[in-house]
């Protein structure tokens, strides 16, 4: 598996407003937001009134971005040019996030999804959290009633993925993210229901070793 040095820092991603799965039509402070260039270049931004984003098309203010619908076009400072809001979704997310390792894309994703015919409710086990870019997608599959729990055995990758679930509101509640090498002899799956679990995927060098 690839690796990259780029994390993301805890410290620096804010409390959630909510879920990133919420339905809210408006964006509010605190919420989670795509800026969207074009296909080849998207952002996640944590909107705080007061700051100012800068990229290559100018300068957009967060309190602009305050109460417009997601998909709002909105231009920059000096009217010349713009980005679209969007509404964050796994898909949108795994355009945009930070490159912990190699991550799998949206036609992988679905196709695993369908295969572990997950649905509301379901328990499931991921080893090799990675980048979370499959994690996203598991989350919203099993819905609010359901659970993930996801272990990464790097260190600092479990962190900076336990920050970022936490940021998008999805833990504490339906992700569960823990450090661990589940192809350790004797290894215990801590919290998860004996008999209780509905998948698992195992996206590790050698994942014959975690059966």
């Amino acid at each position: 598996r690839l690796r990259a040095p780029s994390f993301f820092v805890a410290a620096r991603l804010l409390p959630p407003s909510s879920s990133m799965f919420d339905h809210s039509e408006t964006i509010a402070g605190g919420a989670l937001v795509i800026i969207y260039e074009d296909h080849k270049h998207m952002s996640a931004l944590r909107v705080e009134p007061g700051k100012t984003l800068n990229n290559r098309f100018g300068a957009f203010r967060h309190n602009d971005m305050v109460g417009r619908r997601y998909g709002a076009q909105l231009l920059s400072l000096d009217g010349r040019k713009y980005v679209y809001l969007l509404r964050p979704t796994p898909e949108l997310w795994t355009a945009s996030l930070s490159h912990r390792t190699q991550i799998l894309y949206i036609a992988d994703i679905s196709m695993i999804c369908l295969q572990l015919e997950l649905g509301p409710g379901a328990v499931v086990v991921e080893a090799g959290t990675g980048s979370g870019s499959l994690s996203h997608a598991l989350a919203r599959a099993v819905g609010p009633t359901g659970r993930l729990h996801t272990y990464e055995f790097n260190a600092a990758r479990a962190t900076a993925a336990q920050a970022e679930f936490a940021s998008n509101g999805l833990s504490p509640g339906r992700v569960i993210c823990q450090h661990g090498d589940v192809c350790q002899p004797e290894w215990k799956y801590d919290g998860v229901p004996e008999g209780g679990v509905d998948a698992a995927f195992f996206d590790l060098p050698n994942p014959w070793l975690a059966v």
